[in-house]
Formats: C-alpha cells, structure tokens, sequence
C-alpha cells in the first residue's frame, strides 16, 4: 500500500474539482493550493480523523509530532501521521459554504484576487455538503464500513422520499 497522509488530499483535489466545476477560481490552481484556499475557506472541518474510543480520537499525530499552529493550511487537519493498516478512520471531505469565511476571503488583499466572488458569493444559498466515510485501513487499501446513498442520483432520490436506503442492501423502491 502506498504510504500517505490525509494532508495528500486535503488542499488539492477538492480545490481542481471546484475549478473545473464551477470556475470558482480566477488564480492558477497551484496557487489557490500553494495558498490554502480551499483548506481555510471552505473546509474549516478537515478531511478526516482517527476513530477510537472518542469520535474524534486524539491519535491525529505521531508521538512528538504536532500540528504547526502557524501554518494556517493546517487549521482543520486532524489526521497528519502516515495512515496504517489496521487504522479506522473517517474520510469527510466536504465542502462548505459560510457567510462568514465567505466575507474574509472576499475582504483579504491577497485571496479575494484568487477567486471569483459572484461565484462563490451565488453558492451560499448551498450551505455545504459533506458524505463522510468511515474506512477499515488494510494491507490492499482500505474497507468501507458504512453504507450510504454516494451518487447525486441516488441522494436526490432519497432525499424526496423515492427510495429507501437499507444498509447491507442499498436501494429500494418506495412503494
């Protein structure tokens, strides 16, 4: 299994998703990544934790290892140790659009430059959204342990009541 850490993840792919989607940003994507946006705007919550005895189980780094509370790419990490088999973790990405943050982002000298505000202002009507995984850490990869709707398809179904989700089963028709 390839060695990682959720910090991999947790300023790239979301940010070239919101790019190629939305046209969100008016920055090169390395540098709306080399800047953080996405990880300081748009997901103050992180990406994922370690699973133990607490939800939040505070096992996110190695023994003597700690989060540099002047990097600010680094706010909502909670995970920052190479992943292992045998760990239990969540997976959360999430995307979240707050008025608050919205309005630091779109008042910074630097940041407001990167993105474009009518987008990002016309998306917090969204709110946010957020399908988080609970993952089994394996020698392969990993095992998913939870059992939820994943394609807008199948959310939007069961949102308006057309399907029911049975865990272990997936869907069923509503009758």
């Amino acid at each position: 299994m390839s060695v990682f850490t959720l910090y991999c993840v947790y300023t790239v792919s979301p940010a070239r998703e919101l790019t190629k989607r939305l046209n969100l940003f008016t920055a090169p994507i390395d540098s709306v990544c080399e800047e953080a946006l996405v990880a300081r705007y748009l997901m103050p919550h992180g990406l994922g934790h370690m699973l133990g005895l607490d939800v939040h189980d505070v096992a996110g780094y190695e023994p003597g290892h700690f989060k540099d509370k002047d990097d600010v790419s680094l706010t909502g990490l909670r995970l920052g140790r190479v992943v292992k088999e045998g760990y239990v973790l969540t997976v959360e990405p999430g995307c979240y659009f707050n008025p608050y943050l919205i309005d630091k982002w779109c008042s910074h000298p630097v940041h407001s430059k990167m993105v474009n505000e009518t987008v990002l202002r016309s998306l917090i009507p969204v709110g946010g959204i957020r399908i988080e995984d609970d993952v089994l850490i394996t020698r392969d990869g990993c095992r998913v342990l939870n059992d939820i709707p994943r394609s807008v398809e199948d959310i939007e179904a069961f949102m308006q009541g057309k399907i029911e989700w049975v865990p272990g089963k997936g869907k069923s028709e509503v009758a």
